[in-house]
């Protein structure tokens, strides 16, 4: 793929927007800040400090099978199958809480037996099954090419936990920034005065030491302002290590006709959380949010031919999740 510098400016506009829909949270804290809360409504397990998760897998709960699935349909369709055994992340944590049993079923090895299990009975039953995705540390599971109408069959295979169609989501258009003019800063400065940046870096919070994982469209990784923040990712959507943005195609050069665009979301969140300032040349000239931080990209979104859009589907995230917290461990940023 040939390279292009697809954006050589960042704004600042949607930082807020970016701290609220791109989630920033450390993947055991999560469970650690609800637990205990001693709400009827909690959906954690009073007194032992665990996720309710971790508990109910010994009830025996019938398979669920999501109602959006026509199963009366001979269509192959894609779906999302979740085993029963914890993923390792989940037994990490249960191991760090002494739940040992958790700990056992959670191990890679564990995992990657019980999903051939059920792809050899699968075999074994007659049904047509073609496994595209596997997953093991925030989802035991499988994305699996199969007929509509043998997801029930599926269904009841012993450790099947649920079965729920793959979804396809798309990007979210990137705004323009402010009009600035010569008696301006280079910057719209509202959105970091806003959320407390400047205040952050005179105390030495600038991302030093931090990972940060972008699960989005790719990125221009050979963008002054993101090269030296870019440490490695995955191109989930097509399967290789190269997540690098799409370039535009031109309609008369399209075979599908519809011409696209090209993909900049992921360029344009990445600078607005770790933008180097490097790009002295840009009419725009700013840090990120957290500048010193290093730079993991997960691309999950690409070119959707059918509709000249940028798209990707629940497998496709999922994996980028999956590769982002073995890779990036402290801080997880999703702006889907």
């Amino acid at each position: 793929m040939t390279k292009l510098h697809v954006i050589r400016k960042f704004s600042v506009v949607s930082m807020a927007a970016v701290l609220a829909v791109g989630t920033l949270l450390s993947p055991t804290a999560s469970f650690a800040a609800e637990a205990g809360t001693g709400t009827a409504s909690s959906p954690y397990e009073i007194g032992r400090n665990l996720p309710s998760v971790l508990l109910n897998q010994t009830s025996n709960e019938a398979p669920v099978i999501s109602p959006k699935l026509n199963v009366t349909s001979s269509k192959v369709v894609r779906v999302i199958v979740q085993l029963s055994n914890q993923p390792v992340a989940v037994g990490q944590y249960a191991a760090e809480a002494g739940v040992r049993s958790f700990a056992t079923e959670s191990t890679e090895r564990a995992i990657d037996s019980q999903q051939a299990a059920i792809v050899n009975a699968a075999k074994e039953q007659g049904i047509l099954l073609k496994v595209n995705y596997r997953y093991n540390t925030v989802l035991n599971g499988m994305e699996v090419s199969i007929p509509a109408n043998q997801i029930p069959k599926l269904a009841e295979l012993p450790g099947v936990k649920s079965i729920y169609e793959n979804s396809v989501y798309y990007t979210i258009p990137v705004q323009d920034p402010p009009s600035l003019t010569a008696t301006t800063a280079t910057y719209d400065a509202s959105p970091l005065n806003l959320i407390g940046a400047p205040v952050a870096w005179q105390k030495g919070l600038t991302g030093k030491g931090v990972k940060v994982g972008v699960i989005d469209t790719g990125v221009d990784y050979e963008h002054p302002d993101l090269k030296g923040a870019y440490k490695g990712g995955y191109d989930s959507f097509e399967k290789d290590n190269d997540p690098y943005e799409e370039p535009p195609i031109a309609i008369e050069d399209d075979p599908y006709g519809t011409g696209f665009a090209g993909t900049s979301h992921g360029t344009h969140v990445s600078g607005t959380i770790v933008g180097r300032a490097a790009n002295k040349t840009s009419d725009i000239v700013q840090k990120g949010i957290a500048y010193d931080a290093d730079l993991y990209v997960y691309k999950v979104l690409g070119r959707n031919a059918e509709t000249g859009r940028s798209s990707g589907s629940s497998a496709q995230v999922i994996d980028g999740i999956e590769r982002a917290v073995l890779k990036t461990v402290w801080t997880l940023s999703t702006c889907l």
